[in-house]
């Protein structure tokens, strides 16, 4: 008896991503985060483009105060939520810019063609992110200011039961390495087995060609992970169905 709007946004485990047909991969789980922020905002408005028509709801306090409303006919397709933290709840209602420019700025990258504004008009503060170039672009950036050892940087893309890698590496000369690795475009700052996969297969590929390329001289010379990798920079996200996360914060990715 209620919308399906009113449903995602008011129930706990309504989420879509259980069904493959809707979502082929999700970084949500369990429908759990957008009903969470209309919980504790003080209001929320939804409006939805879709079929030929606007359609807005309104709620307050996580609760509808309004029903479906149905109002013109449009060409437009998407989503638009308006919302404001619940006072009673939230003692300072700031929001750091910074924060919300990084994790746009990784989207972007994660997903080059894409376009996200971001504006904070009462500091006068306007960002566009759109970066055609995807993770080549990435490692470039944070390679930025350093000597490359190489370029264009190194890329691979491949698809593997229904699991899709794509990463992006180059050399500086540094003695530091530093590997960011995601997983359905969210951020796994403590890597997981993707990062494990991705240092073992670098390691042996490296190996190997030491062994076929190197001089007699050299037949003694043992290669270790971290000798690979030292002055390395790289970008791994990989894409999969049902993902395993050691947590709800998801900063590890546990899925074998």
């Amino acid at each position: 008896g209620k919308s399906a709007l009113e449903v995602v946004l008011t129930m706990l485990h309504a989420g879509g991503k259980f069904d493959r047909k809707v979502y082929r991969i999700s970084g949500g789980l369990h429908g759990v985060g957008v009903s969470v922020v209309n919980a504790l905002s003080q209001y929320l408005v939804a409006t939805v483009w879709r079929g030929g028509k606007t359609y807005r709801m309104r709620f307050e306090y996580g609760r509808p105060v309004s029903g479906l409303e149905v109002l013109d006919d449009t060409d437009k397709r998407g989503t638009k939520i308006e919302f404001l933290p619940d006072k009673q709840i939230f003692e300072q209602l700031q929001w750091d810019e910074n924060i919300v420019q990084e994790r746009l700025e990784e989207l972007a990258y994660l997903n080059p063609g894409l376009t996200i504004t971001l504006s904070f008009p009462e500091k006068g503060y306007y960002r566009e992110f759109h970066f055609e170039g995807g993770l080549r672009q990435y490692v470039l950036e944070l390679a930025k200011g350093k000597e490359l050892l190489f370029e264009p940087p190194f890329y691979f893309e491949q698809t593997v039961d229904n699991v899709r890698f794509q990463g992006a590496l180059i050399y500086v000369r540094s003695t530091e390495e530093q590997v960011i690795t995601f997983a359905n475009n969210i951020r796994t700052v403590e890597g997981g087995t993707h990062l494990e996969g991705l240092r073992a297969a670098w390691t042996n590929v490296m190996k190997n060609y030491e062994k076929n390329q190197g001089s007699s001289r050299d037949k003694d010379l043992q290669l270790s992970g971290e000798d690979v990798r030292e002055g390395a920079i790289a970008v791994l996200s990989v894409n999969l169905p049902d993902p395993q996360f050691e947590g709800q914060t998801r900063t590890k990715l546990g899925h074998s």
